[in-house]
């Protein structure tokens, strides 16, 4: 509890008033402003564009907006206590999973898995992003810790009970992330191995049903990108697995991808011996089991894995790591009961265990050393962005669509619509674009800077000047007025 209460306390203490350019968080905090202000929950200003779904949904789930709409009723557009919100769901999910991890694999590989978990240095930063990462993982892993207790062969008011309780844990963790559908077949799958009674199902699946219903009819229906919304095959269910397979490797960084791969490959390797040591003998039949005695020795966050890891194959989103945050400490829990294993049948596992610690130690000391700093233009909120968003607020008027990289950010910081293009446009489908968008300005970014990417390559002085007039400039933004408009 100690090191919970320190770990809290540092790590709300150097929360920091600044936010990099990844715009989901201010499509998030724009929702929460709907829900304050009783404007329709989509009408954030962010104008999708069905050639870029990558740039995000038309709309968010609720779950985030809803627990940031008091803060913001409370503080407005104050980032640091945005950030404590999600900051604080991160710090409630840690005890909950290691009480979770605790009981199938026993207390000390879920203290380490845990600990590890949470001193990552990516983890670390994670407090300083307004997302929905850390409040899915709360409500992910209360649905597993209630799902895990409750009593299997409780009958009537108790089981019906106990199915509404966790379709309701279960509902809120898809309103916070759409990938929460992963926790129901793990339900199932457990409660059928469990012989949970029809009543627990019946309740289960009624009371998640008509939570969903009610999310669609009074604010949003469940997101989905609509590119997410194809039939898998084999390229992209291979695309997928090499694509996180790159991803992953900022679990264990290295100086070279050599390396890095290499440790990868071993932190699988050991994980899927811890699995096979703590429940996988008696899954695979080895003791004489029938099949639903088998699957009830895998544990529920085994299951859960497993079909989480499989979404994320089958669905057709960009491989992030962001995805990977709510299965790490399964994972590492695994990793730790292979390892503890291990080290229990050498003769001095103790003074093994004493240097992997210390190598441990040393290498997440190393991590966070070597953690560089953001740079301005990688920052939403820098001085030339903040002279930027007071220009569009004070010369533009209130209804101009503004073309410009992050649009969901024009839209919250700049107060004005934003709409993003392809990069993949050609010059003359550009220009129609934005016509058909009703873009009154186009902001671009100097060479070298971090949006700069985004922006395809014609989009040049010269070509800007030939689509507008320039009326606002500083070292790091120009702001257009566009003059075809139609």
């Amino acid at each position: 509890m100690c090191l919970l209460v320190a770990y809290a306390v540092l790590g709300t203490a150097t929360l920091t008033s600044s936010h990099e350019w990844g715009d989901d968080w201010a499509q998030y905090v724009l929702h929460a402003r709907n829900i304050v202000t009783g404007i329709p929950y989509g009408d954030t200003g962010y104008i999708f564009n069905p050639d870029a779904p990558y740039v995000g949904p038309p709309a968010y789930p609720p779950g985030l907006p809803l627990l940031l709409a008091p803060v913001f009723a409370m503080f407005g557009l104050d980032i640091v206590a945005l950030k404590a919100v999600c900051f604080l769901c991160f710090i409630g999910m840690l005890p909950i999973a290691y009480r979770v991890l605790a009981r199938p694999f026993g207390r000390r590989a879920a203290f380490t898995a845990v600990l590890l978990f949470a001193l990552h240095e990516q983890v670390w930063t994670l407090r300083q992003y307004i997302g929905s990462e850390a409040p899915y993982m709360l409500f992910s892993m209360l649905t597993l810790w209630y799902a895990s207790r409750d009593r299997p062969h409780a009958t009537g008011t108790r089981a019906v009970a106990a199915g509404v309780v966790v379709g309701m844990l279960a509902f809120a963790s898809v309103a916070c992330r759409s990938i929460g559908v992963a926790l129901l077949p793990a339900l199932l799958l457990d409660a059928w191995a469990r012989r949970k009674p029809l009543a627990w199902y019946a309740a289960f699946l009624a009371s998640f049903a008509l939570l969903i219903a009610l999310q669609k009819s009074l604010l949003v229906a469940p997101t989905t990108y609509s590119n997410e919304l194809t039939v898998p095959g084999m390229q992209l269910i291979l695309s997928n697995l090499k694509g996180y397979w790159a991803v992953t490797l900022w679990v264990i960084p290295m100086p070279s991808g050599f390396l890095s791969d290499i440790a990868l490959a071993a932190f699988i390797a050991v994980a899927m011996f811890g699995a096979w040591r703590v429940f996988g003998s008696a899954a695979a039949g080895g003791s004489g089991l029938p099949l639903r005695a088998r699957i009830a020795c895998v544990p529920l966050p085994v299951w859960y894995l497993l079909a989480y890891l499989s979404a994320l194959a089958l669905a057709s989103i960009s491989p992030g790591p962001r995805f990977l945050f709510p299965i790490l400490p399964i994972a590492l829990v695994l990793a730790a009961a292979g390892v503890g294993h291990l080290l229990s049948r050498m003769p001095r596992p103790r003074s093994y265990a004493f240097a992997l610690a210390s190598f441990i130690a040393v290498y997440y000391v190393y991590l966070h050393a070597s953690a560089r700093e953001w740079r301005d233009d990688e920052l939403a909120t820098c001085g030339a962005c903040r002279e930027m968003y007071a220009f569009v607020q004070a010369h533009t008027p209130p209804d101009s669509v503004i073309a410009f990289a992050k649009p969901r950010a024009i839209a919250l910081l700049g107060q004005r619509p934003g709409w993003m293009w392809n990069p993949d446009y050609d010059a003359d489908v550009f220009r129609a674009t934005l016509a058909r968008a009703r873009a009154s300005f186009l902001i671009t970014v100097a060479p070298g800077t971090y949006l700069y990417p985004r922006y395809p390559a014609y989009v040049d002085g010269k070509f800007q000047d030939e689509i507008g007039t320039t009326v606002f400039r500083n070292g790091m933004f120009r702001v257009i007025e566009l003059r075809d408009r139609r």
